[in-house]
């Protein structure tokens, strides 16, 4: 059984050519099953176990969460995804988790910039310099004519070595570190991708967010919170990329309990097939918790495209 390791993964598909495989599934529904994934508490750090089926492979998903590893200069996500043949039930390969789970939350991202972001959109604000926010950069890049991206970290370490990247593969941009205040202003698409427990957007009036598309990645367990109340409280409707986000994610628990029956929910299925950006806010907001099927979605890809070389 063959591993894939990051260099192996990205050499094989880019977030770009994931958004497309996505889009491509939600227009042909495809039959899959997605079982309720098993989400484990070890005091503050998290583990998840995340099974897909589709007609010929099962792959299973094996993630943990360990958010105080920055302070001892670790990864905070480690984990695996094996591939296995549905029908005879051998496993295929094994790949890298954080590699898998970076491309796919990018490609997520990336298929809400392509239906949600304005067509003129040209700053990203990255709130979060880790590897989800480097995702959510490239995706961004490859849906919008990005010029301007304005970083804000509150680890001035994660934040330099980010700029410096960036700078290095895309000298052509403008980069600037900066408060979230101004990142929030300035940015035509902002990225979330924090584990907080407390809002890490200011607590603006919605009306002075036009035209501006959120995409919030990082709340993923029902205690975090990265979007402010007020934001919650104006976003008609919320789109999601999957309804798990309703019990899993601190931020739609908050929405939820803030707009009570009013709340409108939009799913990227919807989204795709029905193009329904009907917002009645000043913003959209797009919040993003993953799901064992794009893990399915994008080691199939990988595999299935390493066989034919």
């Amino acid at each position: 059984m063959n591993f894939f390791n990051e260099e192996q993964i990205k050499s094989l598909v880019s977030i770009k050519e994931l958004t497309d495989e996505l889009e491509v599934f939600y227009r042909n529904k495809t039959e899959v099953i997605i079982p309720e994934r098993l989400h484990l508490d070890d005091g503050d750090n998290t583990v998840l176990i995340m099974p897909a089926f589709d007609p010929d492979y099962y792959a299973i998903k094996l993630v943990g969460v360990a958010p105080h590893n920055k302070v001892i200069c670790k990864p905070s996500i480690h984990g695996t995804v094996i591939l296995h043949n549905r029908h005879t039930l051998e496993p295929l390969a094994m790949f890298d988790g954080p590699a898998i789970t970076s491309l796919r939350t990018g490609a997520i991202g990336g298929l809400a910039m392509r239906y949600l972001a304005r067509e003129s959109a040209e700053s990203i604000g990255i709130v979060g310099t880790g590897i989800q926010g480097w995702s959510h950069l490239e995706a961004a890049l490859g849906e919008r004519n990005i010029k301007k991206v304005y970083l804000y970290n509150r680890s001035n370490h994660a934040l330099e070595r980010f700029k410096k990247r960036l700078e290095s593969q895309f000298p052509d941009q403008e980069v600037s570190a900066v408060n979230v205040e101004e990142l929030t202003h300035a940015s035509d698409i902002i990225v979330t991708t924090t584990t907080s427990d407390i809002p890490v957007l200011p607590d603006i009036p919605p009306k002075l967010l036009l035209g501006k598309l959120i995409v919030a990645v990082g709340s993923f367990k029902p205690t975090m919170q990265e979007i402010p109340n007020p934001i919650l409280r104006a976003a008609h409707p919320i789109y999601v990329d999957t309804l798990t986000a309703l019990k899993e994610s601190g931020d739609m628990k908050k929405a939820q309990e803030l707009q009570g029956n009013g709340l409108q929910i939009q799913t990227l299925d919807n989204l795709v097939n029905f193009k329904t950006t009907n917002s009645t806010s000043p913003f959209i907001l797009f919040k993003s918790v993953g799901m064992s099927l794009f893990d399915l979605l994008t080691v199939k890809c990988i595999y299935e495209r390493s066989s034919k070389q």
